[in-house]
């Protein structure tokens, strides 16, 4: 295990001070006892679960399912996290909230942070995370992978010089809660960056594939949304690949007028797996926000934040980084 970023934990319960025995973590000050299982500490205290933990196992079925590696990955995860670069990265000490299959704590780790906290509460996740770190890390050794619960991270206060979040907030019963929490990590003169569905723009989605999540997909068992996921993704692959693409190319003036142009344009390179993956992500979950532009505003307000921007993406979803 990574050392130095084991010394961050505490115990998520209590904050109190852990002691490492054989094969587990025990608090010193109210006793619970925290497993490692296979190198990964398992930083989630008794019978914490509810519906966000229902949200965390079905991601996790998500990841073992979509496990591959694609080189568009660092331009996706850079989109995502502006206005932040590669270089930004070399010798952070980084919080990946929410690491699902484990992609961005190994591009963080070939930008050349010195060391990545890869935390997510799914099983599934932390599986398949643990696969793909192995295989596509250059040094897997810079990458903790640490099962815990964003509103319960078992981290001192003020521990990371960097910290990102992206697509994990929205899921979560209380966003705020979750971003105040991220924020608290943070130490002074550090950053953050998180990325959320937005409410503005989304206008289409939330009165038509809402619903249908709410009710429908996100209690159907995982196999059979897999399988609906596949035949709504079969049109939008075509779509993507022999109209959209080709009129990019022949007529771009023409294309930006398109309906959804600047997001159907980033699965140009992208194989039918990959973009498979979009529906059923956006179907599998029995939690989704959609945060306004003064969610934001409050968010930033009550955790005292004052150095920040704040960006739309395509349209429909929001970038937050913030210096504290």
């Amino acid at each position: 295990m990574n050392q130095e970023l084991t010394a961050l934990l505490i115990c998520p319960k209590c904050g109190g001070s852990l002691r490492r025995e054989s094969e587990n973590f025990s608090c010193s000050v109210c006793w619970a006892s925290y497993p490692i299982v296979g190198g990964v500490p398992m930083m989630v205290p008794d019978g914490a679960g509810d519906k966000s933990s229902l949200t965390a196992e079905r991601f996790g079925y998500e990841w073992t399912k979509f496990a591959e590696n694609y080189d568009i990955y660092k331009d996706q995860f850079l989109d995502w996290i502006f206005p932040v670069t590669p270089d930004f990265f070399k010798e952070k000490i980084i919080l990946d909230a929410g690491c699902g299959k484990g992609k961005h704590s190994v591009i963080a780790e070939s930008f050349g942070a010195r060391a990545v906290a890869a935390v997510d509460y799914g099983m599934g996740s932390i599986a398949s995370a643990r696969h793909y770190i192995k295989e596509h890390a250059g040094h897997p050794e810079k990458i903790q992978l640490i099962r815990g619960d964003i509103r319960r991270l078992p981290f001192k206060p003020k521990s990371f010089d960097y910290i990102y979040s992206v697509g994990v907030l929205h899921h979560l019963p209380s966003p705020k809660e979750g971003f105040l929490k991220l924020v608290s990590l943070v130490k002074p003169g550090g950053s953050m960056s998180v990325w959320v569905y937005g409410y503005e723009g989304t206008g289409l989605v939330r009165h038509t594939v809402e619903p249908v999540r709410k009710y429908v997909t996100s209690k159907m068992p995982e196999g059979l949304l897999l399988i609906i996921s596949w035949f709504i993704t079969l049109p939008v692959y075509i779509v993507t690949k022999f109209v959209y693409r080709p009129i990019s190319t022949v007529a771009p003036t023409l294309y930006k007028k398109l309906p959804m142009a600047a997001y159907v344009k980033m699965w140009f390179n992208f194989p039918f797996k990959e973009i498979w993956n979009t529906p059923y992500d956006q179907l599998i979950t029995p939690i989704t926000h959609y945060i306004s532009r003064s969610d934001i505003d409050d968010w930033l307000k009550t955790a005292g934040i004052t150095k920040y921007k704040v960006t739309q993406r395509m349209g429909f979803s929001w970038r937050i980084f913030l210096t504290k």
